[in-house]
């Protein structure tokens, strides 16, 4: 089958692994992307008149048109939910006939209010290889079975949503996600690679979309929270292969490793220092929570190319930490600060504003705390509220949100409209919220300054910070060999988006002169390539991913492969 995914702003790692099962089976694969110039989440490069100007709906749905897809899958999450809903309606005018599949966060959260739009035909809920794979299979073969796990579907006028299989737990029979699925558009997804070592998370933070896994898994576990089941790993000779492969056959200088806690595990951070070898070392980013961190797991980190790390904080309310599922002391984060300026590695705390019980002495103890913990750079971000989050009716409890809003929110979300954004925390907040943007490029002096005088009132009306990161942005090359600076920029996004703005502004001003542009295939490499790429050759020889055999039971993911198996939780 030709299978088309449909997606929007930044790279998908989970699309590339949808592609990559599909590819194993012998499917043909393709990408109908909107880069949504000057609509990003990174709010530095938004722009309104510009994303109208600057817009590429049309290319996209010429794109999905001549694929001439068999099926069409949106990765979807709260934050494009409208997006996806907007682009697929207008799919389905074009291509009635063609199934549209809806998988992701949003799909799992809220299955039954995704299906009442009539052009969504499936959704798949939850981890998506195996039950992908399905769906496509019994498509081509022309009957779905409607008890199919993971899948929500129609029939005879019903929805009928059933449950999910339980987690593949070897990680290492899945093929190499399929980064030419990006990487065939060229700018700016041949800057840097996205890479996985495991899924899952040790925590189940209350705002955090593991939350909704966990309880979407082990539902009928009362320790839904902190279950250590939910984490699953690739071995690190894996990871190590397709780290080498990246930079040997693709040139990759930079990586961003997507864990959301990658010290979790000291056990195999000390083995993949061991296996790891110059030929497959790239400088890499993580992602940390502070009881990850200590002398051992830094110096693992800074041995094994790690120059940045970003630290979920997020609040100096211990009892509300506990509460969001964050149960460290404060030591612990100082702790954690310490060891990894220590190794000499770059350090970006995150705090979340708005959260609900915040009281104006917390925004007091955060400025305290960094004034004594100086980091490189404090993200400071406004809260969003995710359906079928524990956080939604902590809100709710806290008065921040209406129950009415608490049910919205599983109909029809849009990041940043149901928020802690609201004269509840604007008044509290903000002035603090613009005192930490000014924490990341003015001296602590200047910023009590902006606070006594008034004038953070105006720095935050005039979006001066934003400023300030949106000209260094511009600034960076595109050609990147190492991580930024931390005051312009702390992530590969930091290249990214300046460099897909250039690209794709080029590329439609020219069009306005009457230069036919493909945007989706500047390296020829659409749908399924003429040649095998270097990741698809690596894993030629591997036992192909299986679908799901026998109903009602776990199957064998791979017969050749006694140790590839889904395991019952």
């Amino acid at each position: 089958m030709r299978v088309l995914f449909v997606y929007n702003e930044v790279e998908a790692l989970g699309l590339e692994y949808l592609s990559a099962v599909l590819k194993q089976h012998g499917h043909t694969t393709g990408i109908a992307f909107d880069p949504r110039l000057f609509d990003f989440f990174r709010h530095e490069f938004r722009n309104s008149l510009l994303s109208n100007v600057f817009n590429f709906r049309r290319e996209l749905l010429d794109k999905v048109v001549r694929f001439e897809p068999d099926l069409i899958g949106f990765q979807v999450l709260s934050a494009n939910y409208p997006w996806c809903v907007e682009i697929a309606s207008e799919i389905k005018k074009r291509l009635p006939d063609v199934p549209i599949v809806f998988g992701g966060y949003h799909p799992t959260a809220s299955p039954g209010y995704v299906m009442e739009h009539a052009c969504v035909d499936y959704v798949i809920k939850g981890e998506a290889e195996i039950a992908f794979l399905d769906l496509v299979q019994m498509l081509e073969a022309g009957e779905v079975d409607p008890a199919t796990p993971n899948i929500v579907m129609r029939r005879n006028g019903a929805i009928i949503e059933n449950d999910v299989r339980p987690y593949i737990q070897d990680l290492d029979v899945l093929p190499f996600p399929d980064k030419d699925l990006f990487y065939q558009m060229g700018n700016p997804f041949d800057i840097a690679h996205m890479i996985m070592t495991r899924r899952g998370c040790p925590y189940g933070c209350t705002f955090c979309g593991n939350n909704l896994w966990r309880k979407t898994y082990f539902k009928d576990d009362p320790n839904y929270m902190f279950t250590p089941k939910f984490v699953r790993g690739r071995t690190p000779e894996n990871v190590v292969e397709e780290m080498r492969i990246v930079k040997q056959q693709y040139g990759v200088k930079l990586l961003r490793v997507n864990d959301d806690d990658f010290p979790y595990d000291e056990r195999w951070l000390t083995r993949f220092s061991e296996v790891l070898t110059d030929d497959a070392r790239i400088p890499y980013k993580c992602f940390v929570n502070p009881n990850s961190v200590n002398e051992t797991t830094a110096h693992l980190l800074k041995i094994t190319g790690c120059e940045q790390v970003q630290m979920g904080v997020q609040s100096m309310n211990g009892p509300l930490r506990k509460l969001m599922g964050r149960p460290m002391p404060e030591k612990i984060i100082e702790r954690a600060i310490s060891c990894i300026q220590n190794e000499g590695v770059g350090l970006f705390c995150d705090q979340i504003y708005g959260l609900p019980g915040e009281t104006e002495d917390d925004y007091k103890a955060m400025v305290s705390f960094y004034r004594k913990n100086p980091t490189d750079f404090v993200n400071v971000y406004w809260v969003n509220y995710f359906p079928g989050t524990d956080m939604v009716q902590q809100a709710v409890d806290a008065g921040v949100l209406t129950q009415e809003q608490a049910e919205e929110l599983q109909k029809n979300p849009v990041a940043g409209d149901v928020s802690t954004i609201s004269e509840y925390h604007h008044k509290r907040g903000k002035k603090y919220k613009v005192y930490m943007e000014g924490y990341n490029y003015l001296s602590l002096w200047m910023c009590d300054f902006l606070m006594k005088s008034g004038l953070w009132w105006v720095a935050g009306k005039l979006n001066v910070f934003r400023f300030f990161r949106f000209v260094y942005g511009l600034g960076l090359k595109a050609n990147a060999d190492h991580f930024p600076p931390p005051k312009k920029g702390y992530d590969i996004s930091s290249f990214r988006f300046p460099a897909m703005c250039r690209h794709y502004m080029a590329l439609k001003i020219k069009s306005w002169f009457g230069k036919k542009i493909n945007i989706y295939e500047d390296r020829g490499r659409a749908g399924a390539p003429a040649a095998p790429t270097p990741l698809e050759l690596a894993y030629a020889k591997r036992p192909p991913v299986r679908g799901w055999r026998e109903r009602g039971t776990v199957a064998d993911l791979s017969a050749e492969t006694p140790a590839a198996r889904l395991e019952t939780v």
